[in-house]
């Protein structure tokens, strides 16, 4: 399976590796990073939880302007990225969005459980948040980079035209 063509397969991957460190950690197979987390002071605790919970949103946010500008640019070499891509490029571009809002999610979840008897899934939440960030802002400058490729190389074509001289401009012609 290509990775690229399937982000959706990259966050079934995180979380289920986050679901077997939870469950071996229950188990007790593994020592359980998140106890002293759990034992400070949960207002602490629902801060960080909404501190990455912003975060979140930015990326999530400039996953849409990204977006936003692929899909807005109207130079040719825009549309044969467009129509080439196909449903690879709207998979990752969508991708980069909904891991964006699917960690402001559940960075806000984790937020709303510290008052109560379910705090110990709050972690757990957010080590997922963390990877679909880490995933989405991969993904993301990934996207970018190559927009900014193809925007350079409308820049070279623009100005390769714009350089041009008639006939007539050159030097042994007069």
């Amino acid at each position: 399976m290509n990775v690229v063509d399937n982000p959706w397969a990259i966050n079934a991957v995180c979380a289920l590796l986050v679901t077997i460190h939870a469950v071996t950690t229950g188990l007790g197979k593994v020592p359980n990073v998140w106890k002293d987390f759990l034992d400070a002071d949960r207002g602490l605790q629902a801060s960080i939880y909404l501190g990455l919970l912003g975060g979140a949103a930015i990326v999530a946010g400039f996953a849409g302007v990204v977006v936003v500008f692929g899909l807005s640019a109207t130079s040719i070499r825009f549309r044969q990225l467009r129509i080439s891509g196909g449903k690879s490029l709207a998979a990752n571009w969508a991708s980069t969005s909904s891991s964006g809002l699917s960690a402001t999610g559940l960075s806000l979840l984790a937020s709303i459980l510290v008052p109560t008897a379910l705090l110990f899934i709050a972690p757990w939440l957010f080590e997922l948040a963390i990877l679909f960030i880490v995933h989405s802002s991969v993904r993301l400058i990934w996207l970018l980079r190559s927009i900014i490729e193809v925007v350079r190389i409308d820049d070279i074509a623009i100005m390769r035209e714009f350089n041009k001289k008639s006939l007539a401009e050159l030097p042994w012609h007069e």
